[in-house]
This record gives C-alpha cells, sequence and structure tokens, in this order.
C-alpha cells in the first residue's frame, strides 16, 4: 500500500527518484525517500533551478563525472557514479547513484532514468584520510636510511643478536629485495 510505501521510505537513508533528462537539465518527476535529509531541497525546489538536479552537483564533478557517465549511459545496465553535491546550507556531501536508463530518444536528447541515491560522505572521507595516511607513511618509509648498524660493548654479542632479532620481528626489511 501507499502507506508503507512511505514508511518504508522514511526508514531509509536512499533516495530514490525518477527523473528526466531534456535540454540540459534533469527534473525529477517523483521521488521518495530522503532528499530533505540528503540536500536539504524540496523537489520543488530543485526542479525550479535552471538545470534541477544538475544545479546541486560540485561543478567540478558535474564536467569531468557525471556527463561523460550520462552521455555513455548504457541501455538496461545499472550505472554507479559517485560525486559531490553541494546541499541547501552549501555544505559539500559525496553520494553515490545508481542509476538506470528507462527509455530515450534516437538522438538521446530526452531520456527517463530511475535511480537510487546514498550519501557516502563518511566513508568518502574515511578512505580520504586512508590514502592520505597511507602516502605519507609511503614517503617516510621510502625515504628510510638503506643501512644499519647495531653496535655492542665488546663480547656482547648475546644483547646484539636479541636487538637485531627484535628488529626483524618488527619490520620486513630483511625480506626485502632490491628491483634489478
Amino acid at each position: 500500500s501507499e502507506e508503507r510505501h512511505r514508511i518504508i521510505a522514511d526508514l531509509t537513508n536512499d533516495f530514490v527518484y525518477s527523473a528526466l533528462i531534456h535540454d540540459s537539465k534533469i527534473s525529477i518527476k517523483w521521488k521518495s525517500g530522503s532528499l530533505e535529509k540528503l540536500a536539504g531541497y524540496e523537489m520543488h525546489e530543485i526542479n525550479d533551478k535552471a538545470i534541477g538536479w544538475y544545479s546541486i552537483i560540485h561543478e567540478d564533478d558535474l564536467e569531468n563525472i557525471v556527463f561523460p557517465a550520462i552521455i555513455n549511459l548504457p541501455r538496461e545496465k545499472i550505472q554507479n557514479i559517485e560525486y559531490r553535491i553541494l546541499t541547501k546550507g552549501n555544505k559539500e556531501k559525496w553520494v553515490s547513484d545508481k542509476l538506470r536508463l528507462i527509455s530515450d530518444d534516437i538522438e538521446r536528447d530526452k531520456m527517463e532514468v530511475i535511480g537510487a541515491i546514498q550519501d557516502i560522505t563518511t566513508r568518502k572521507t574515511v578512505n580520504i584520510a586512508l590514502d592520505q595516511s597511507k602516502k605519507y607513511l609511503d614517503s617516510i618509509i621510502d625515504n628510510l636510511p638503506i643501512g644499519l648498524q647495531i653496535m655492542a660493548k665488546p663480547f656482547d654479542e648475546e644483547m646484539l643478536l636479541r636487538v637485531a632479532s627484535a628488529y626483524e620481528n618488527q619490520t620486513d626489511w630483511h625480506k626485502r629485495k632490491p628491483e634489478l
């Protein structure tokens, strides 16, 4: 029933929609779910903008990700696009937009799509931070000295071997081989 559908839509964080792409504008025909929670806009506010949904997509992502994906949207396949939007409060959010072409005309200047958009901001923020940490740690490792000398008092080889063993247990330097 319609009431159950509304309850399910309220329980999910996804924004499910049907949209018409025509004359460089994407207009939402119907929606259910969390458009207001996601972007802070009502459907009519987005449709009233000059280029509809496109107007809240981050400028760089619109040109480099969304437009190329829409132009090459495969028939009868689900396309997943990740991009940033700007909310009504001008906050940047990452979204995953899974959409499918439902109908189009021969020239593809008029297309109907059905899709689901999910907020992936937390996941993207964590992944970006992990990538930055990895690059930082890799730069430290790449700049470590190529040799290590461990010294001890005369006839204290036992301590020397314990230190060397502890070092090997904590690193993998002894397993690495130079590229030839």
